[in-house]
């Protein structure tokens, strides 16, 4: 596996059009997400939900879409990419406005669900339509542009989240999401291009299914490696934003439009930074990016590790600060180097994958973030708890994330390493 400095050349109309598309469905998945982390408090306390269950917001979604990205970049590798990608914004889009008839926490939950149907089948093959358009060489600055449009809706997130919070309440974030969906599947639907037309011998085998991913993953330690590093930092990268949003409500007491204007420290950081770290993986070995990445995000969490009840507010926008250095520079090249692993024929799945390990890292935060908060706080509502055992349990959360961190740096090092050995034999 090469990295070689490559002439950058013009994207071609098809290109442009995929990008396009692929980059408003992730700009709106990044907003959403962004604005449902800021969205928590507020949601669990008109709900009277324990901080033990307030997760349940979150990782409904998260694990839906993880458990199901899989099956659907696998259907998307057997019947084309349009065809799941295009239904599952159409579905995201009309699900993301049931949550605004939702009178209590159960269909509030369920409509999340259905919701990540949609989002596993659109998220599922973003990545996969982008690299079947841009070779190797070219591909990173495509992810980099792809990664920017992430963090610019993680970074417009939070913000119009807190104002519209505000003012008209969290049901308004789920109106917004559903006319943001429309107008990307309404650009899916008419500047994808068309699948071919060959639908003959379709069957989708579970198990079968299965034996090919793990073929997948025994058979390229590389790739193996990498997918961990991204379940890892993702899960970290999460967390942190979680954790800093309920600090700065809960124990700081700001409104959600300034928590929202506090948060964007770490978004900003990352925009400005990936789409030079998607251009410098074209040119040199994107594990060192990786590595370096990871290095600097350990940095920002083990400040949160000393959060106080009189933790300054300039230290926890350091630590988001960091953080976005952090992830800026780790994104693009992670995926880059990622896909870089598989065929052609094998880009749903390994596009679904890389979905698989990031939501599955979301999740598993958001859950090792309850068990923590139940151990310490047990079912009292998470507007009722007091401060100094919320502190507690997001410094028990800061320091487990820090180990965690530690260890996606050591398994990325050691991975650059092996891709050196294998590329000089």
């Amino acid at each position: 596996m090469e990295f070689q400095k490559t002439q950058q050349k013009k994207f071609s109309s098809e290109q442009k059009a995929v990008c396009f598309v692929v980059l408003v469905i992730t700009f709106v998945s990044a907003v959403f997400g962004s604005a449902m982390n800021l969205l928590v408090p507020t949601m669990g306390k008109e709900f009277n939900v324990s901080a033990s269950l307030v997760g349940l917001i979150l990782t409904s979604f998260s694990v839906t879409v993880a458990v199901l990205s899989i099956p659907f970049g696998r259907l998307a590798d057997i019947i084309g990419k349009r065809r799941v990608f295009v239904p599952g914004i159409l579905i995201f889009s009309a699900f993301s406005l049931m949550p605004v008839l939702a009178q209590n926490f159960v269909v509030l939950i369920i409509f999340r669900f259905l919701q990540a149907i949609g989002g596993a089948m659109a998220f599922s093959t973003t990545t996969a339509i982008l690299a079947s358009v841009f070779p190797d060489g070219e591909r990173g600055k495509a992810v980099g542009l792809l990664a920017a449009s992430m963090y610019v809706g993680l970074t417009v997130g939070p913000i119009g989240a807190g104002i519209m919070n505000d003012y008209f309440g969290w049901r308004s974030i789920f109106l917004v999401t559903c006319a943001l969906s429309a107008i990307a599947f309404i650009a899916a639907v008419t500047k994808l291009p068309k699948d071919g037309k060959n639908l003959q011998g379709i069957s989708i085998n579970m198990f079968k299914d299965i034996v090919y991913i793990f073929k997948l993953f025994t058979g390229n330690l590389i790739y193996a490696s990498l997918n961990i590093v991204v379940l890892l930092a993702s899960g970290v990268g999460f967390v942190i934003v979680y954790l800093m949003s309920l600090y700065v409500q809960v124990v700081l007491g700001y409104s959600s439009q300034t928590t929202g204007l506090i948060l964007v420290a770490q978004p900003v950081l990352m925009t400005a930074l990936s789409l030079y770290a998607g251009k410098l993986s074209d040119k040199i070995s994107p594990f060192k990016l990786v590595a370096l990445g990871l290095t600097i995000c350990t940095v920002g969490v083990g400040i949160g590790v000393f959060i106080n009840d009189a933790f300054p507010l300039w230290l926890v926008i350091c630590a988001l600060a960091i953080s976005g250095i952090g992830f800026g520079l780790f994104a693009p090249p992670s995926t880059v180097a990622i896909m870089s692993c598989v065929e052609n024929k094998d880009y749903g799945t390994a596009s679904a994958v890389l979905v698989t390990m990031r939501f599955l890292g979301y999740s598993a935060s958001i859950a090792i973030v309850s068990l923590i908060a139940s151990i310490h706080m047990g079912s009292i509502p998470l507007a009722e708890a007091e401060i100094d055992v919320l502190v507690t349990t997001m410094r028990a959360s800061f320091t487990l994330f820090l180990v965690v961190c530690s260890l996606g740096v050591f398994i990325a090092i050691k991975c650059g390493k092996h891709a050196k050995m294998q590329k000089n034999n």
